[in-house]
């Protein structure tokens, strides 16, 4: 359980850090899932946008991610009236060692998707498969959502 944290941590920090990077940009981790809030909040006050993201890291082909932590991305945006902009972003990471059992690997591409969340997806848990579907997790009914461009892509 130590390393999946690690690797959301990893994956987390990550994406903060490339953020920062971009003129404009400030992004910072929020830390304990468990205050409701999201991972990461990411706001760029000369062009009035905050992002709210929930990033997600795995070994497997398949990323899961729970509806209450979506919604927590969606209702952030809502206390922030002034932005003109606001998205609420999923992060997904599929690594680029794929788990095969205990402590074996096989080596694949690393995949990152960004997706934009909006309120027709909070009945469900989305899962994302190392292709960049999307799915319904319970009725497995396939989903589409906007892909979103990071700001330092």
């Amino acid at each position: 359980m130590n390393i999946r944290k690690q690797r959301g941590y990893s994956f987390e920090h990550e994406l903060v850090n490339r953020i920062n990077k971009v003129e404009g940009w400030i992004a910072i981790r929020l830390g304990s899932p468990s205050i409701s809030l999201p991972d990461i909040i990411a706001v760029n006050n000369g062009n009035s946008t905050l992002l709210a993201i929930e990033a997600k890291s795995s070994s497997s082909d398949i990323i899961t991610v729970p509806v209450d932590q979506i919604m927590r991305c969606l209702r952030i945006l809502n206390t922030f009236a002034i932005y003109e902009n606001k998205y609420a972003i999923i992060a997904l990471k599929f690594m680029s060692k794929k788990w095969r059992g205990r402590r074996r690997y096989t080596y694949r591409e690393l995949r990152e998707y960004y997706y934009v969340l909006n309120n027709t997806v909070v009945n469900d848990d989305i899962k994302c498969k190392y292709d960049g579907s999307l799915y319904y997790y319970y009725s497995n009914d396939k989903l589409s959502l906007q892909p979103y461009t990071m700001p330092w892509q």
